[in-house]
């Protein structure tokens, strides 16, 4: 028999002349093939296929739907745009400094002995820097709120004159004059953190000539301890915190540049750690960083090496030791790392700068603790740090970098595709409230005579690129649907009941994993026998089925609700009030593109009916 289904978990046979994981993987990815399936359950499967068949051998069966591929997409982004910062930016970061909900920039500049400050519009751009003293040749700059007063402040690491410069910040985003705290020798970057866990910010940094690490307790008004020194590995250039034995003590990971290792120095929670415990990377290991690559809830770690010309990712046992080293290759001479998910797919990617090949790698994580090849992007000349946040609001992780030879930052804007979002809204009058920028716009769908309810949902697709699908449900309503584009202008009006629209409709609305398509179940209340079902795209509703929930001559109240059915995918279900006896189930053909009742006991077995509505089981 023919079915829309491919086995999920199934070993092909090689067969001669044939590429089987080519036509598997165009098959899945919704390629469509002109294929011939047999499946007979709980045996093998025969694809045949420009006159080969392929034999899957069945070693468990699981359905996937036919449609778009479930691997997740690979991240994009547009061409850097470059602002200038002051001279020889060593480290980039991230905050909110004016307190207006929109990331800005800070940099520490290791030729100019100061911090720039670049305010970040909304948007992708940022404004012209202001520069802030530091120490002598900064490297480093954290932020954290070191007083309590819910104000961003800065620390910044000071190569030649062996300190960390604190500064407060104010209101507005300005920040006031450093004070000064000794480090040990050389200190090449700064990390925070709660090491005695009494709720105030304390500071740990890296000093390479020292082979140490400084760890300065903080007082909660923005002073800080003399520090406390633990021997670490030679030459350490990056440090990173985190929980790596589960304890819920604050543990350290420092990078050890010339021994080509990592020291994980365990918390003990007052404050003082263990004595450190040495993992291998690969060659001159220059920064560090830490993220739960495989899923497992145990933080790993991961090293971009110098001279090794790659990252080293080593998995976390939660226990605070790790695995054997695994290796990927990266640019020329990568400097600097961050972690973040680049194409929203719930697993952590990592961004890597190289030094010597003017470029940023990333690597997406495949969520099991191995990474996909690099992909290369241009910067500046010498990236030499790293961050991620969102400049532009469309809430995907952005990307920013310090160049070191320019006098510049790039930013680079996610332009990652998305899978849509179907938001259910609860407009409280006839009117519905959206944000544009930084405005709030207010929409009158229908006639201002119109006083009744209205029936909401936003979606959301890549960027900041919106719709609004409005009905209105009340009595009176001439039953419409409006389709509006994300700066609250009507796109288009649909009328699917003509005359008879009188009573306002029922509808529901979602997102269909396995054909990304978004679909729109429509019926007229009192009177209503047929449901209408709308695609919704991107500039316009299309109709794609009609489904005859009641006979003609019925009265009363349909409902209609989608629930996941099937996988991950729904199903829509349609009821009388108060009838369970008149529940229906439809379902989404691929091969007929449309929606079919679903008469199998088993479908009917997931739901029951609580309230006069029908609920999964």
């Amino acid at each position: 028999m023919r079915r829309d289904v491919l086995l999920a978990f199934a070993r092909p046979h090689l067969v001669r002349g044939v590429p089987r994981y080519l036509e598997l993987l165009e098959f899945w990815s919704g390629g469509i093939l002109k294929c011939d399936i047999t499946i007979v359950y709980n045996t093998d499967m025969k694809i045949s296929y420009k006159g080969v068949t392929i034999t899957l051998l069945c070693v468990g069966v699981g359905f996937l739907g036919f449609g778009k591929s479930a691997l997740a997409a690979s991240a994009s982004f547009s061409p850097a745009v470059d602002y200038e910062v002051g001279g020889a930016p060593r480290s980039i970061t991230t905050g909110d400094f004016n307190a207006d909900g929109i990331a800005d920039l800070v940099t520490a500049n290791f030729d100019t002995n100061d911090v720039s400050v670049l305010f970040g519009s909304g948007i992708g751009t940022f404004g012209t820097k202001t520069d802030y003293v530091a120490g002598t040749s900064p490297t480093s700059v954290i932020t954290g709120d070191f007083n309590a007063d819910d104000k961003i402040d800065l620390a910044v690491s000071n190569y030649v004159s062996n300190d960390i410069s604190i500064l407060l910040g104010e209101t507005g985003g300005v920040f006031g004059t450093k004070d000064d705290y000794a480090t040990g020798l050389i200190p090449h970057s700064v990390a925070t953190g709660d090491f005695n866990d009494d709720g105030k910010i304390d500071l740990v940094a890296t000093n390479g000539s020292s082979v140490s690490v400084s760890i300065l307790l903080g007082n909660g008004d923005g002073a800080f301890d003399a520090k406390t020194d633990y021997p670490v590995g030679f030459d350490p250039r990056s440090v990173v915190t985190g929980d790596f034995n589960a304890d819920d003590n604050i543990d350290i990971a420092v990078a050890n540049s010339l021994d080509s290792t990592v020291s994980v120095l365990l918390g003990i929670g007052n404050g003082t750690f263990g004595a450190k415990t040495d993992y291998a990377t690969d060659d001159t290991p220059r920064a560090v960083g830490t993220g739960d690559f495989n899923a497992d809830g145990k933080a790993d770690l991961v090293t971009a090496n110098y001279f090794g010309e790659n990252i080293s990712i080593l998995l976390g046992s939660g226990t605070g030791a790790f695995g054997a080293k695994t290796d990927y290759t990266t640019g020329s001479m990568p400097t600097a790392l961050t972690i973040g998910d680049f194409n929203a797919d719930g697993r952590s990617d990592v961004v890597v700068a190289n030094s010597h090949s003017d470029t940023v790698s990333i690597f997406q994580g495949r969520g099991d603790g191995t990474f996909s090849p690099k992909k290369d992007h241009a910067t500046g000349p010498v990236p030499f740090s790293v961050t991620t946040g969102d400049f532009n609001g469309d809430e995907q992780a952005d990307i920013a970098v310090a160049n070191y030879d320019d006098t510049s930052v790039s930013i680079f804007l996610n332009s990652t595709p998305t899978k849509p979002v179907v938001i259910k809204l609860n407009p409280k009058s006839s009117t519905l409230k959206i944000k544009v920028g930084s405005v709030t716009k207010t929409i009158v769908p229908f006639a201002p005579s119109y006083k009744g309810s209205l029936l909401a949902w936003r979606i959301k697709y890549s960027g900041t690129h919106s719709h609004y699908v409005i009905l209105n449900s009340g009595p009176n309503s001439k039953g419409s649907i409006k389709l509006y584009d994300e700066n609250g202008k009507l796109i288009e009006t649909y009328k699917p009941f003509g005359k008879y629209a009188k009573w306002g409709m029922n509808a529901d609305m979602i997102y269909q994993p396995s054909n990304g398509k978004i679909y729109l179940a429509t019926v007229l209340k009192k009177i209503g026998y047929q449901v209408r079902i709308y695609e919704v795209r991107k500039s316009s509703m299309v109709k794609i089925s009609d489904l005859a929930a009641m006979s003609k001559n019925s009265t009363g109240t349909i409902l209609v609700k989608f629930l996941k059915l099937y996988g991950n995918d729904y199903g829509l279900v349609t009821i009388k009030s108060g009838l369970a006896s008149t529940v229906k189930i439809w379902k989404y053909s691929p091969i007929k593109k449309k929606w079919i009742q679903d008469m199998t006991d088993a479908t009917r077995a997931k739901i029951r009916v609580v309230h006069n509505k029908a609920v999964l089981r």
